[in-house]
Order: C-alpha cells, then sequence, then structure tokens
C-alpha cells in the first residue's frame, strides 16, 4: 500500500484575505480530483457489494461439483436481499455476523471478525471524502480543502491522496470477496464430502 504517511492530506490555514470558494461546482475546477472522489465511492460500493455477496454465499445452494474441481451453485436469495435492504453499516455486520454464525465454520466467522475493523476504517474514509463540503483556493490549483472546524482549519487533498484512500478502500474489497469465495468453498466442500470426491486443494 506505500507509506501512508507520505500520501497523507496536508494542514493548510489561509492567509488572512485569501479567497476560498465552495460549493458542490466548485469541483468542475478541480476535475482531477472529482474522478478520485468518485473513485472512492465505487471502491466503497465493491465493500458493501462483496458484503452482500459474503452473506448469500454463507447461505448458497450447491447445485453440482465436479471430479476436477468445478462447482456451480446460487446464492442465498434470502440473505443477500436482507443485507441489500439494510441500509446502516452496523446492521450489515450484526446481521452478516447472525448469518454466518449459523451456516459456515467457526473458522470462517472468525476470518470475518478480523475483517470488520478494515471495514469499518475503509467506511470512515469513504465518509470522510463523500460526504465532505470541499472548498478550493488559488493558492493551490490542483487541490481541494477539507474544512475541520478547528486548528488547522483545512486539510488539503492532492489528487494522490485521493488515489490512495480509493486504493485502500479497494483493497478491503478485495479481502472481502476472496473472504465471500471461501464461504462459498465451504459448502462445495461439504458437497464434495458427500459425494465421495477429494476436498479442494
Amino acid at each position: 500500500m506505500g507509506d501512508e504517511e507520505s500520501d497523507m492530506p496536508q494542514p493548510y490555514t489561509p492567509l488572512e484575505g485569501a479567497k476560498l470558494e465552495r460549493g458542490y461546482r466548485i469541483l468542475e475546477k478541480r476535475p482531477a480530483c472529482a474522478i478520485k472522489i468518485a473513485l472512492v465511492g465505487a471502491a466503497w460500493s465493491d465493500v458493501e457489494f462483496f458484503l452482500v455477496l459474503a452473506a448469500g454465499q454463507a447461505t448458497a445452494t450447491v447445485h453440482y461439483v465436479e471430479p476436477d474441481g468445478r462447482a456451480g451453485g446460487q446464492a442465498g436469495a434470502v440473505a443477500w436481499a436482507t443485507i441489500n435492504a439494510l441500509e446502516s453499516l452496523n446492521a450489515k455486520v450484526s446481521v452478516i455476523r447472525a448469518i454466518l454464525g449459523v451456516s459456515i465454520t467457526p473458522a470462517l466467522c472468525e476470518e470475518f471478525e478480523a475483517l470488520v475493523p478494515a471495514i469499518r476504517k475503509a467506511a470512515g474514509m469513504r465518509n470522510d471524502i463523500v460526504h465532505c463540503g470541499w472548498n478550493i483556493s488559488d493558492a493551490y490549483p490542483h487541490d481541494i480543502l477539507s474544512p475541520t472546524g478547528k486548528t488547522p482549519r483545512y486539510l488539503r487533498y492532492r489528487e494522490g491522496d485521493l488515489e490512495a484512500i480509493a486504493t485502500r478502500i479497494a483493497s478491503v474489497a478485495d479481502r472481502v470477496n476472496a473472504f465471500s469465495g471461501r464461504c462459498f468453498g465451504h459448502h462445495v466442500d461439504q458437497e464434495r464430502r458427500k459425494a465421495g470426491l477429494p476436498l479442494r486443494t
């Protein structure tokens, strides 16, 4: 992920008389940053999608297993719809935790618990960016400013800062996606045992 200290936003306190602009349309003047903000939102959408997928895969029905390792099935529709309907991350995590507790192995449940802090941190990073009331200053013609309500008054985000945040959130999405695959794999192994086939390696 690189050195986190090198891609953090920098504090900025405007000099007296400095001109700042705000409002949602100011991002049209910082198109490169606007694109990276969209990437942050898209990366978080992936995290949420794979959380829903994990619940579905944990309750999946396996339709077939083949000696060569191939398998097919369908994610649990009720679990999928339930998680998808929840708006709060806390609610999603709580319900997924309950679903996993009755559908997969304790080891996989522990793996999910280990993921939860990273998921919450990714949510916080996304919220800081997507819900920000951005400002711009002529002093930094390529950057955007996030008001802090304290000293320093602003944090200055460069395009690279936003890219780094999107990448970190995307890495969490990748971890959740891999976990959802292992949830489905648990059910595949159960069916392979029933069929007398060797377990996946």
